[in-house]
């Protein structure tokens, strides 16, 4: 498993690839187009999240500072991307355990879930 990569890919794609003024996230499908399904508002810079449960309910509606939220994926993104003069790994500083490490987590996690 590369931590690592999933990181990069995540603040790549909702820092500098996502388009939060027209489309929406779900679980279900993936990603869908805000305007299809009437969400797409006056605060068009706004997460739109469908709610697993009923496709027709939006559970980000009360997100706000989206913008802001997408600038500091985005520069979490450069940093990881772009400084890499340095001897030490800039994951490594973020992330500092082995993935073995992180399965006893996630096994209780799952068990405080259920």
């Amino acid at each position: 498993m590369e931590l690592g990569k999933h990181l990069i890919d995540f603040f790549e794609l909702y820092g500098t690839l996502f388009n939060y003024d027209d489309v929406g996230i779900s679980i279900r499908t993936g990603y869908f187009w805000k305007e299809k399904r009437g969400w797409k508002d006056w605060d068009s810079m706004r997460l739109c999240v469908e709610n697993p449960q009923d496709k027709d309910v939006d559970i980000g509606r009360g997100s706000y500072n989206i913008k802001r939220v997408q600038r500091a994926f985005q520069h979490a993104y450069d940093t990881l991307i772009f400084n890499n003069g340095s001897s030490v790994s800039l994951l490594k500083l973020i992330i500092n355990c082995s993935p073995d490490e992180l399965r006893p987590l996630l096994k209780n996690e799952i068990k405080f879930v259920k």
